[in-house]
This record gives structure tokens, C-alpha cells and sequence, in this order.
């Protein structure tokens, strides 16, 4: 008798994944990982090893990062850590309610503060002038220097040796100047001067009736900006050497002007306020006021920073942050 023969059937194949497929998951693979894709308590622990400066700048960079900055754990961390300090009591009320960004600004600013103080630093002294210097600025690594010598010199930074050498009209005394890379433009008396970097100068007389004296001035190609005794910003383009431009400031006469990137007007008086001015819209944006009576005698903006410095009559220097209007005093010695 004849065994049966058992059939078989070969099971189906697998099928491989679609190229669609393949792609999606190499696609996957490929995505980089960021620091947003970290967890919050693993950029917690890399947030516990920055200083103080370093950790007041990730906190502004969005909401994730100060949610985790602001974080219970974190801010025990850093409360032990300044337990030595001398600006807050670890302990109180008033410490336990301000924000740990708040805290950590204080502590920095302290720590400027006792810099200055105490940080050592070298200071490199030539003799430029026959006699007292001025008005100076730097920028594009050179320094320019201009006194009641009648001479506008240029420095070079690497060497300290003059470079350059513009001279004052005898009939006008220097006030103000600012310069860029082709040309010098100052006050002079009542009048704009430029001197050309080949050489040339030229004086162009203000239009009568409209230029009361000024006491001091800042150029952004193609416009300068005079502050002037009657509380107002004259602006005048160099090209065309008319004044395009009367914004009223103050009720004071105006001490110093600084130019943002963003083209605002900022102006200190002898009232001691600070007036911030869009000229494109003729518009105060802003108005910042000091304890100080006797006046703001300069301004200097720092555009990365977005803070606003200005140093008083009396020996003060005051900091504003444009971006949340805060005010910080610090005292110099007179």
C-alpha cells in the first residue's frame, strides 16, 4: 500500500518596506538633535554650570529658557551658592519674592562694581597735544583728538603715533566733531565744518535765523545731529547743507547726543532728563529722568546690549535698559 504524498505550499514572501518608506525612516535619523529637543532637566543641569552673566543672557533668549532658569530646582541651587553675599539676605521676604533673573542681575551688577574697584588694569599715556584735550572718540581702531590747539588729530591704536592732522579755523573754536571713514564733520561756533581725509575742508554757514549756538553734535551719513541751547535737535544733510529738520528735545539747553542703529535721537539736558526721539515721525518715544539736578553731561548707547549709559555733573553714572525701561545707578566718585 502506498503512503499518501503530503503536499506543501511555500508561505508568501515578506515584502521589503516601499522606497516612500525607507525614506521616511532615514529622513528620521537624519533630523539633528538641538538643544530645544533636550529635557528640561537635562538643560537644567547644563544651566547649573554657567556663571552669573551667562545665565541673566539664556534666560532672555525665550519663555522655555526662563521657565527653566526661574525653576524651583535651579533657583535653590543658586540661592546656596550666594548664601556669602553681601547685596541680599538669603533669608527674607524681599529675596524669596524677586524673580531669580532679578536676583542674579543684582549680584552681577555688584560684581562690576567691585571690578572696577579692585580689578587691576593697564593704562597707556602718550602726550598728543601742547595742551588740554578736549573732545575725543574712537571707533574703526583709531582715536581722534580734538583741543583749543586747533588741531584734529588721528592715532593709531597699534603704534600711538599720529596718523593724521586736520586744522581749525582761527576764527572758530572747536565745540563738537565725529567722523567715519572718508571724512570729519564738527561744530564749529554756529557752522558746520567737514574735512575731507584727502585733504580738502569746507565750512557751511547755518541758515539764518534757525541755528542758535551749539553745544554739541553726532553724524550718521548722510545727516548731522546739533543739540542746541534752546532744547532743540537740528538735523542737517551734508549733501544738500540745508536743515532738514528742528525736533523740539527739551525746555533746557541739550549737554549731549547719541545716534541708536535704529536712527533714534537720544539727548541729555542741564535739566538732567533724557529725551528719546524718532526724527521719522517727530515723536518722543521716550522720556528717562535722573536724581541728578545739576545735568547729563554724556550718552553712550550700546546696540548689542540694547543699555544706555550716561554720566552726570556730579560725578553719577546711570544705566537704562531700553528694552524693559529699568533704571540702574551706580555712583562714581566725583
Amino acid at each position: 500500500m502506498s503512503k499518501r504524498q503530503r503536499s506543501f505550499t511555500a508561505a508568501p514572501a515578506k515584502k521589503g518596506p516601499s522606497p516612500a518608506t525607507v525614506g521616511q525612516i532615514n529622513k528620521g535619523r537624519e533630523t539633528p538633535t538641538t538643544v530645544l529637543s533636550l529635557d528640561s532637566d537635562i538643560v537644567g543641569i547644563i544651566f547649573a554650570f554657567l556663571d552669573m552673566f551667562d545665565l541673566v543672557r539664556c534666560s532672555l533668549v525665550c519663555k522655555h529658557w526662563n521657565a527653566i532658569v526661574e525653576s524651583r530646582s535651579l533657583r535653590e541651587f543658586y540661592e546656596r551658592k550666594m548664601k556669602n553675599s553681601s547685596i541680599f539676605d538669603a533669608g527674607s521676604s524681599e529675596f524669596t519674592k524677586m524673580p531669580l533673573r532679578a536676583i542674579l542681575r543684582e549680584v552681577a551688577l555688584e560684581q562690576h562694581k567691585l571690578a572696577l574697584q579692585c580689578g587691576g588694569f593697564y593704562v597707556d599715556q602718550w602726550k598728543g597735544h601742547s595742551t588740554r584735550v578736549a573732545q575725543c572718540r574712537m571707533k574703526m581702531g583709531m582715536l581722534v583728538t580734538g583741543v583749543g590747539d586747533k588741531v584734529i588729530r588721528f592715532w593709531s591704536l597699534d603704534s600711538y603715533k599720529c596718523i593724521e592732522e586736520h586744522s581749525v579755523p582761527d576764527m572758530f573754536s572747536l565745540i563738537d566733531f565725529d567722523f567715519d571713514d572718508s571724512k570729519i564733520v564738527g561744530l564749529i561756533g554756529s557752522h558746520l565744518c567737514i574735512w575731507r581725509r584727502n585733504g580738502k575742508r569746507s565750512i557751511f554757514p547755518s541758515p539764518e535765523g534757525k541755528f542758535v549756538k551749539g553745544s554739541c553734535m553726532r553724524y550718521f551719513d548722510p545727516e548731522a545731529v546739533v543739540g542746541c541751547d534752546d532744547g532743540a535737535i537740528r538735523v542737517f544733510d551734508m549733501y544738500s547743507r540745508r536743515c532738514s529738520q528742528i525736533i523740539r528735545m527739551h525746555y533746557a539747553p541739550i549737554t549731549c547726543v547719541c545716534l541708536s542703529e535704529n536712527q533714534l535721537i537720544v539727548s541729555g539736558s542741564t535739566s538732567g532728563n533724557i529725551t528719546i526721539s524718532d526724527p521719522s515721525s517727530v515723536q518722543q518715544v521716550a522720556t528717562l529722568r535722573s536724581s541728578d539736578a545739576r545735568g547729563i553731561r554724556t550718552l553712550c548707547f550700546n546696540p548689542s546690549s540694547q543699555l544706555l549709559f550716561a554720566g552726570s555733573a556730579v560725578g553719577f553714572t546711570y544705566c537704562w535698559d531700553l528694552r524693559y525701561a529699568s533704571n540702574r545707578v551706580i555712583k562714581v566718585s566725583p
